[in-house]
């Protein structure tokens, strides 16, 4: 048994690092997998509170209402800035320019802030797919914050 041990531990460890890289390699893929799905089939309020939870947030479904909107189909200052702070939570509204999508709006309930504030989740949706989204918090108009939890509650007072 050692001498088989001497003369195989090269691809003893090989073996064993190459299955390390197969658990890592299929945790990444089922991580992507399971959050793209999330943003997905978002046809009911059940499958948009799914994604509301996987972007961190805890919503009043009581609370949905729904707007039609059209993404603007000019490169405007406004869309880009806007659009800088979607590719930051991993979304681009670049494809969808010009065509009309729908807006989800829930209260949020676990928005952390020093003071309390009304803050609202959109989720910007096409053809069942989310595409985008905001947070914004009432007492500061015009003020949009990215649409994952943690990064939205870092930007508030």
């Amino acid at each position: 048994m050692k001498d088989f041990l001497k003369e195989n531990i090269v691809y003893i460890l090989l073996l064993i690092l190459f299955s390390l890289l197969l658990i890592l390699g299929g945790q990444i893929v089922m991580h992507k997998f399971y959050k793209t799905a999330a943003y997905e089939n978002l046809e009911t309020v059940k499958d948009r509170i799914r994604c509301t939870k996987a972007l961190g947030w805890e919503v009043d479904k009581g609370s949905e209402t729904v707007k039609a909107v059209y993404i603007p189909n000019e490169n405007s200052v406004e869309f880009s800035e806007y659009n800088k702070m979607q590719q930051m939570c991993g979304f681009d509204l670049s494809p969808y320019m010009g065509k009309g999508a729908i807006v989800y709006t829930y209260r949020i309930l676990n928005f952390e802030s020093d003071s309390p504030v009304n803050a609202f989740l959109n989720i910007i949706v096409y053809n069942g797919k989310m595409i985008g989204g905001d947070c914004e918090v009432a007492e500061y108009h015009d003020l949009y914050l990215p649409v994952i939890s943690g990064k939205a509650n870092a930007n508030i007072p």
